[in-house]
């Protein structure tokens, strides 16, 4: 079966109730999860191995018996993300949308949640190793800090409650609204700012993110 470019509008209904179905096993994500999740790994300095990213998403085991369909959709979709990211300019989903009652902004299954859930655990494979490289009082601590700090805000209520307390701001409704209005911004610049931290904290070396761009554009 040949990939093709992108998913179209019935390819992502159908992918999504698979993921939401008796087929798939507990724990799997959902669509806007995986899509947040695929984002980070796409961002990532180094190449996070196919079956690695495919197990996350269904449930933390590959299961033997996965339809070659359904396979190449995820990969596809994967590949999808990564050319937005590095081609078209990040365009965050359509369906993250901020709703007046704060707290269903955190619930299970809403998009924002989902979304941010999903990106909470895909840069997981790199974010505090960055943070950790980097000084703390340097600017570049701070841009990549608050951007991986707005972009998984709504993965979790009760951090983001911390966050809203520490910074003074203990009016969650209004903090939320400034972290939704910033998540298009940073997830546009997201990849960038990745590389620009792991090249200055010395976890990947300039020659070895080279070979790498190399490696995606062969694809």
């Amino acid at each position: 079966m040949e990939l093709a470019s992108s998913l179209s509008q019935q390819d992502e209904v159908l992918l999504s109730a698979w993921l939401n179905s008796a087929e798939t096993p507990n724990n799997t994500f959902s669509l806007m999860a995986t899509k947040g999740f695929l984002f980070a790994l796409v961002c990532a300095p180094k190449p996070i191995e196919t079956d690695v990213w495919l197990s996350q998403i269904l449930g933390g085991e590959l299961p033997a018996d996965i339809a070659e369909d359904k396979l190449f959709a995820l990969i596809t979709l994967h590949n999808q993300i990564g050319n937005q990211v590095y081609e078209e300019g990040m365009k965050l989903p359509k369906q993250l949308e901020f709703s007046a009652g704060c707290e269903a902004n955190f619930l299970a299954g809403h998009p924002l949640h989902e979304w941010c859930l999903g990106f909470a655990v895909g840069s997981g494979f790199y974010a505090q190793d960055l943070m950790d490289a980097l000084p703390e009082d340097e600017d570049l601590f701070e841009a990549f800090s608050m951007a991986y700090m707005t972009l998984s805000f709504f993965a979790s209520k009760a951090n983001a409650e911390a966050i809203a307390e520490f910074q003074d701001n203990g009016d969650l409704q209004t903090f939320s609204q400034e972290m939704y209005g910033l998540m298009p911004d940073f997830s546009l610049g997201f990849a960038a700012l990745v590389e620009e931290a792991a090249l200055a904290s010395g976890l990947i070396a300039e020659d070895d993110w080279d070979e790498e761009g190399d490696a995606d554009d062969s694809q």
